[in-house]
């Protein structure tokens, strides 16, 4: 009964449903029942992937600092990309990628400052994020690098190879006023547009 309670997601304050157990990550992974749990600190990350109904366990250990669009930094992804491998025949489709106009991307480029994200994150990534348009295509610079993220809406882009996604958030004018960037569904970092 106590890892019932450990593997099952519960209810917030606010009436969401959490992404999270007593200790775990409780998550959907291309139809998949996930339990999973990752770490990282300066020089080493890891994430352990357990699926219940298929009795099956990935467990990534490295010495790798995690950083934005560094592909193989993230155990996460790692070990989302081995059980792609060993059993992707059995899963649900991937996340399907989808082209925006430039205008739509227009509207979300600026300087993001973020507000909640703790110090080793900045000292890793940056106080800011700056987000630009260029070929297509939406582009966001972190402290030493950029990436090109890949839409899935109108206003939520993931980062290739990593365990995360960037979330938009729009006024009444549209335009961004805010970005929500998510690590692994359970850290949520929010970074408000300052230009």
């Amino acid at each position: 009964s106590l890892l019932d309670k450990a593997f099952r997601p519960f209810i917030l304050n606010d009436g969401r449903m959490s992404k999270y157990g007593f200790g775990w990550i409780v998550s959907d992974y291309r139809g998949w029942w996930e339990i999973g749990t990752g770490g990282d600190i300066e020089g080493f990350n890891s994430y352990f992937a357990h699926f219940p109904d298929k009795k099956r366990t990935v467990i990534v250990l490295q010495n790798i600092t995690m950083l934005l669009g560094a592909d193989w930094s993230s155990g996460g992804r790692l070990a989302h990309r081995i059980v792609d491998l060993v059993w992707g025949n059995e899963l649900l489709p991937s996340v399907r990628i989808i082209n925006l106009p430039m205008e739509k991307l227009q509207i979300l480029t600026g300087t993001y400052e973020f507000e909640n994200a703790p110090e080793e994150f900045i000292s890793t990534n940056g106080p800011t994020l700056i987000v630009t348009a260029e070929n297509g295509k939406l582009l966001v610079q972190g402290k030493d690098r950029v990436v090109s993220v890949d839409a899935v809406s109108e206003n939520e882009f993931l980062v290739p190879g990593m365990d995360i996604s960037i979330k938009f958030l729009t006024g009444p004018d549209g335009k961004a006023t805010d970005l929500v960037m998510n690590l692994m569904g359970v850290r949520e970092y929010k970074a408000r547009r300052i230009k």
